[in-house]
C-alpha cells in the first residue's frame, strides 16, 4: 500500500509537471538525426526496420542547471506492435537489449513516461519508469530507432521530486 501511494505520487508529479528544478523540453527539429531517421510534419520516425542499432539516431544536446534525478516523458505515436521500440539512453549509447523502451501501443501521439526492458520483456519491463541521475550540466540525449514506422514528436525532461525525508511509521487503530 505504501508503495503504491509513493509511485502515486510521483506519476502526479510527473503529468501535473510540477516544477521541483526545471523541465526540459526538446524538439525534433532540434535533434541531429543520422541513419534512416527523417523529420516530417513536426516528427521523427524510419520507413525501415533497422537492420542493427547503429543505423537510426537522434540526438539532442541539453543543459540542466540543478543534478538530480530525472524521467523522460516523451510524446510518441506506436500504432502497433511492430511499430513501437526505440532504444534511449543519456549521456551513452543505449545497450540492447537493457535499454530497449517498448512502447505501449497508441492511437495516435500520446505522452508516455520512457522505461527500460532491462531483464523483463517486452510486456513486462524490468524498470517501469527509467530515472537517470544527472549532474548540473551539459548532456546528450540518444535515441536509436528499432522499428519502422515507430514515431517521436517531443522529449520533455523531468525533475523526479527527491525522496521524502523524516517519516515516521505510525501504529494505526487496534
Amino acid at each position: 500500500m505504501r508503495t503504491l501511494i509513493i509511485l502515486g505520487a510521483i506519476a502526479a508529479a510527473l503529468f501535473t509537471r510540477t516544477t521541483l528544478a526545471q523541465e526540459i523540453s526538446l524538439h525534433p527539429e532540434a535533434a541531429v538525426l543520422t541513419g534512416p531517421f527523417v523529420l516530417t510534419n513536426g516528427y521523427v520516425y524510419q520507413a525501415a526496420k533497422a537492420s542493427s542499432n547503429q543505423d537510426a539516431r537522434a540526438l539532442f544536446n541539453f543543459s540542466v542547471t540543478n543534478s538530480g534525478s530525472y524521467a523522460i516523458l516523451a510524446t510518441v505515436n506506436a500504432g502497433s506492435s511492430r511499430a513501437n521500440l526505440f532504444a534511449i539512453n543519456i549521456d551513452a549509447e543505449p545497450k540492447e537489449p537493457e535499454m530497449i523502451w517498448d512502447i505501449a501501443t497508441t492511437s495516435g501521439f500520446e505522452p508516455q513516461i520512457v522505461s527500460w526492458r532491462g531483464n523483463g520483456t517486452a510486456s513486462n519491463p524490468q524498470h517501469r519508469q527509467q530515472s537517470f541521475r544527472l549532474s548540473a550540466g551539459a548532456h546528450q540525449l540518444i535515441i536509436r530507432g528499432l522499428d519502422a514506422d515507430a514515431q517521436l514528436k517531443s522529449v520533455s525532461i523531468l525533475p523526479l521530486p527527491p525522496a521524502p525525508t523524516g517519516l515516521h511509521v505510525v501504529a494505526g487503530p487496534s
